[in-house]
């Protein structure tokens, strides 16, 4: 199992942008089952004292975090990463 926690806040102007450019690759990403997506607010949970940059994506595989991405630029690479795990992998061709 994948999980993809993406860590934001609202008051973060990267974390808005980087939603609007990865919303049609999450909205798939939702589609497989084998993929999991978490949104951690960290002005609502501060237990992530590790997160010292926003946007950060910590890609967990089998419940141990396998990537950090910190930064809008880093996490617009998580396409790249996650792909070849998607099940429908064909349903990918327009990312």
């Amino acid at each position: 199992m994948i999980v993809i926690r993406k860590f934001g806040a609202e008051w973060c102007k990267n974390c808005k942008e980087l939603e609007k450019a990865l919303y049609s690759f999450f909205d798939l990403v939702l589609k497989d089952k084998t993929i999991a997506l978490e949104s951690i607010d960290i002005d609502e949970d501060d237990s992530h004292d590790d997160v010292t940059k926003l946007p950060t994506i910590h890609i967990l595989v089998d419940g141990k975090v396998d990537k950090i991405l910190e930064g809008y630029s880093a996490c617009l690479s998580l396409k790249d990463l996650v792909i070849p795990n998607i099940a429908d992998a064909s349903a990918m061709e327009d990312f």
